[in-house]
């Protein structure tokens, strides 16, 4: 559901091709919490105005680190729309055996509110910074207002 929206952004973060240099970016960690509980495995997504993108899985903790070139390098500075997105399968993944494909039957559900899988109505928005620390905390509700 959520993936061919996610797949849009694939490109986005190669940087500034009209000047065929990487755009410069800016250590960024948080936490995704869900009525105060860590939520694991929820990728978040960083959308700035030049439509660069960086993500970052959350672990147990519901902490992550984003990535727009490489591992763990950040996120482009200024105002950023903010997208986290979990599915929860309808079968365990750990149960899969070596080369066996997911079940493909459209099972695949939300695991969080659906409003916040999109960065334009999520509500959620931050200002990453050049020089101050850009840690960023998302306590999510069952019934965002």
């Amino acid at each position: 559901m959520f993936v061919g929206w996610l797949l849009s952004f694939s490109g986005c973060s190669l940087g500034d091709s009209q000047k065929g240099q990487r755009l410069r970016v800016y250590p960024v960690t948080g936490s995704v919490t869900m009525s105060s509980q860590p939520v694991d495995k929820a990728m978040v997504i960083f959308v700035g105005p030049d439509g660069s993108t960086a993500r970052g899985t959350t672990n147990a903790e519901g902490d992550f680190t984003l990535t727009t070139f490489e591992a763990n390098d950040g996120a482009v500075a200024g105002p950023q729309q903010v997208a986290i997105v979990k599915e929860e399968a309808g079968y365990d993944p750990n149960q899969l055996k070596i080369g066996q494909a997911p079940p493909t039957s459209g099972s695949n559900k939300s695991a969080l509110p659906k409003i916040y899988a999109d960065p334009k109505t999520s509500g959620l928005t931050v200002t990453v910074s050049e020089d101050a620390p850009n840690e960023f905390g998302f306590d999510l509700t069952e019934k965002p207002e």
